[in-house]
């Protein structure tokens, strides 16, 4: 489970979120909602460790507190974060990259894409975005934060990719950062959180379809 309690996220000493507070658990899809420049990314970021981001606040996976662990060893404990743009990595293979991994073959769909590519470099946004979906499921992480995973691709690679996700989430809690409601055809979240001017409100599925049907107005 991922818990944060009164979280607040500040970059260059300005507030970016305030008093954010949320629980994930094993099974549950959560989608994090808000127009752009809301925070939904830096949120995800402050998450990671990523130290520019000044975190407020507690964040807790599987009853730990992770605020003052690096990225990688709070990845190692089971969190995975779906960048919106993945760092290219020049000179390493993602074959062997994702074999190193896991022990888990990879599949020769994905072996296609990335036979003798580097690590996120010359790939399309949509193909980078089925990577990370790959790396995803050969880590079985206890919990993924995917900031955008529809970002750059067609209705059936959106469709796809909602059926892993689906599936995954028997052994894993998501948190889903999305500004569109494509997702909303395939995947239906347990919880909805809406970040609008700092703030969250949350609620379940009915929040999210009030969301496709009437955009971000009214949430003020």
């Amino acid at each position: 489970m991922l818990e944060l309690k009164n979280v607040s996220v500040s970059i260059k000493n300005k507030v970016l979120l305030e008093n954010i507070s949320m629980k994930i658990k094993k099974g549950e899809i959560h989608f994090l909602m808000g127009p752009n420049g809301s925070g939904k990314s830096s949120l995800a970021m402050a998450i990671a460790g990523k130290k520019e981001y000044l975190l407020k606040g507690e964040v807790i996976l599987e009853n730990e507190k992770i605020n003052n662990l690096p990225p990688d060893e709070r990845a190692r404990k089971g969190l995975f974060i779906g960048f919106q743009n993945p760092v290219e990595i020049p000179g390493v293979n993602y074959e062997t990259f994702l074999n190193k991994i896991s022990k888990k073959p990879v599949e020769k769909t994905i072996l296609k894409i990335i036979k003798n590519r580097s690590l996120n470099e010359g790939f399309s946004g949509g193909e980078k975005k089925k990577l990370e979906i790959a790396q995803m499921t050969l880590l079985n992480p206890k919990i993924a934060i995917l900031d955008e995973p529809d970002s750059g691709l067609d209705v059936d690679s959106i469709k796809k990719i909602s059926t892993i996700i689906s599936k995954q989430s028997k052994n894993t809690g998501f948190l889903i950062i999305t500004h569109y409601d494509k997702l909303l055809k395939f995947l239906k979240p347990d919880f909805t959180h809406v970040i609008i001017n700092g703030k969250i409100k949350t609620g379940g599925y009915e929040l999210a379809k009030k969301i496709q049907e009437k955009g971000f107005k009214g949430f003020d």
